[in-house]
């Protein structure tokens, strides 16, 4: 589809010069309508690829779970994390309680808040898909995967910790391609090559 004719050549500073004053930064679309009014040579429309990338697009949509933003403190408190943030009732001290007990019952809270801290904290899992490269002979995903775990503050508020544990790129195993139940003879006949 290169502009090699001296005719397209001379074309080719006109092309330039639309695309230099409707496109501003390298991350502009440019979209099919928009190249046939720039006059690029683009394929025709095929509307059986329009729909093989289509449906590749879905099923990176739906890999890379891209409708689903990944929110870490909705993850943890759905996976077991829920409990740890669950505040307490408040303590009451019965009114006109003697000093001993009240001085015994702070003494078993600041005990159970000390047992609490030495208690490890509750960690939850998180993976997430970043990115996917693919070729008809190797994927590859970069992931980046850890745990997370948080604690309800004094003041009431919740410290959210995210540890990762891996980030980086690594293999992911392609699907071996189906072949048909009745595969077409070589050289045409029931909708292979040649067939009128």
């Amino acid at each position: 589809m290169h502009m090699t004719t001296a005719e397209e050549r001379m074309r080719t500073r006109a092309i330039a010069e639309g695309l230099n004053k409707s496109f501003f930064a390298h991350g502009d679309a440019l979209s099919r309508s928009r190249a046939r009014s720039l006059n690029l040579k683009i394929a025709d429309d095929n509307s059986d690829l329009e729909h093989l990338i289509w449906n590749a697009y879905l099923g990176l949509e739906s890999y890379l779970q891209l409708r689903t933003a990944f929110k870490p403190l909705e993850h943890f408190l759905r996976n077991g994390g829920a409990p740890v943030l669950a505040s307490g009732a408040p303590l009451v001290l019965p009114p006109g309680a003697p000093p001993a007990l009240v001085n015994q019952i702070w003494a078993q809270v600041a005990q159970n808040a000390i047992q609490g801290m030495a208690q490890p904290a509750l960690q939850v899992d998180y993976a997430v898909v970043n990115a996917v490269v693919e070729s008809p002979r190797r994927a590859a995903e970069f992931r980046t995967e850890g745990t997370l775990s948080a604690a309800r503050l004094a003041g009431g508020e919740v410290q959210l910790v995210t540890t990762d544990r891996d980030t980086g790129w690594r293999g992911v195993t392609l699907p071996t391609p189906a072949t048909p139940a009745n595969p077409a003879p070589a050289g045409g006949g029931a909708g292979g090559p040649g067939t009128p």
